[in-house]
């Protein structure tokens, strides 16, 4: 798996399952930021599908971030 698809899944997830400002979700996007990780259109977008066929690693973490079996720090 490479950087750009766990960066990818883990911004995908904090976008769409953040808890708010001071949640551990929302603390991702500061990490990403330290990277200089910026996210594209297929990234940022609601389109399920054109994310899992650019990053189709990132697909499997997203999905496993998703069903709590990663935890995020």
């Amino acid at each position: 798996m490479n950087r750009f698809d766990v960066a990818a899944a883990f911004y995908r997830y904090a976008m769409l399952y953040h808890g708010g400002q001071w949640s551990p979700e929302y603390r991702i996007f500061g990490r990403l930021d330290r990277m200089r990780y910026r996210p594209d259109a297929t990234v940022t977008g609601h389109g399920a599908r054109e994310f899992a066929r650019e990053y189709p690693d990132g697909w499997e973490l997203y999905k496993r971030l998703v069903r709590g079996e990663s935890r995020v720090r």
